[in-house]
């Protein structure tokens, strides 16, 4: 089996903004969510209908996680573990890091 590369710091921070961003989206979300119910408690079509600003937000908050993810795959050392086929353990390695960065 093959032994996974050593991480490179940028790689982890890159990482590490990803899951970041992914996190912003469920907060945004939730939040929305909690507001638009207690401005709206007896109507459920305005409780699920977002506003244009709300969705444009939604939207920019999605295209950061997009670009944060594509440039974690677009990373040279995730490409360089995927021609010397350890890019499973590599990503491991990776998302075990990440998370400990982020939960320090």
């Amino acid at each position: 089996m093959p032994k996974a590369l050593e991480l490179a710091s940028d790689l982890i921070d890159l990482q590490r903004a990803s899951l970041t961003a992914e996190t912003a989206i469920g907060t945004y979300i939730a939040t929305v969510q909690a507001r638009r119910r207690e401005e709206h408690p007896d109507d459920v079509v305005a409780r699920c209908t977002w506003t244009d600003e709300e969705s444009a937000e939604l939207g920019r908050l999605y295209e950061t996680h997009t670009a944060t993810a594509l440039a974690v795959r677009a990373h040279p050392l995730l490409e360089q573990a995927r021609l010397e086929g350890c890019h499973a353990q590599t990503w491991d390695a990776l998302k075990a890091a990440a998370r400990d960065a982020v939960a320090a």
